[in-house]
């Protein structure tokens, strides 16, 4: 149990323990650089919708006790950037259990021009990891403070054996150069997002 003062309005938190189910929340192994070149993503993440030489970590931190990339995305996407956060069978989820996702992202540089914004889904997954069918929040503009993400939906596919959660940057058309910080992800069984 947590009995964590708020410390503004002088009142204990009282939630439960989350477990999170995102093995690589802390980016390790991400590698500043071109991730066409030296540079390397965080070890069980997968980026879609951008060519490797398009993409680079600029930067890897710590920023208010958060653990964080920086990564810069400059050039023409081929559809929306999907960052899977997880592995396909790694998540085990089956059908009317509810999951939570959060994630903190902040704009460092450049702009959201050709980009409508960004979203967390939820993508659910068959025995063999196959995809089913995606639960999406709705589309967020990208903003250059700190933003929690959260999105909770309910597993609904009758075969569904694992879910992945997905941080997607929507694209409209065009050529993009923008860079995100990445705080943190989390993925819990559970009806919120837990500290």
């Amino acid at each position: 149990r947590d009995y964590s003062r708020d410390t503004v309005n002088g009142e204990i938190l009282g939630e439960p323990a989350g477990a999170n189910g995102i093995r690589n929340n802390t980016m390790q192994g991400a590698v500043v650089g071109v991730v066409s070149g030296v540079g390397a993503f965080p070890i069980n993440w997968v980026v879609n919708g951008i060519a490797t030489s398009n993409y680079e970590i600029n930067a890897i931190g710590v920023d208010e006790g958060f653990s964080y990339i920086e990564v810069r995305f400059n050039g023409t996407p081929t559809a929306n950037i999907t960052i899977q956060l997880e592995g396909t069978t790694e998540i085990a989820a089956v059908q009317n259990e509810k999951w939570t996702s959060s994630i903190y992202t902040k704009m460092v540089s450049g702009s959201s021009a050709n980009i409508n914004g960004e979203r967390l889904s939820h993508y659910e997954r068959n025995s063999g990891g196959s995809f089913l069918g995606a639960d999406q929040a709705l589309v967020t503009a990208i903003s250059s403070t700190k933003t929690n993400l959260a999105f909770t939906a309910d597993m609904d596919e009758s075969s569904a054996a694992y879910v992945t959660p997905v941080y997607s940057i929507e694209w409209t058309s065009g050529a993009i150069d923008i860079t995100l910080r990445i705080y943190m992800p989390q993925m819990e069984e559970y009806h919120v997002a837990t500290s």
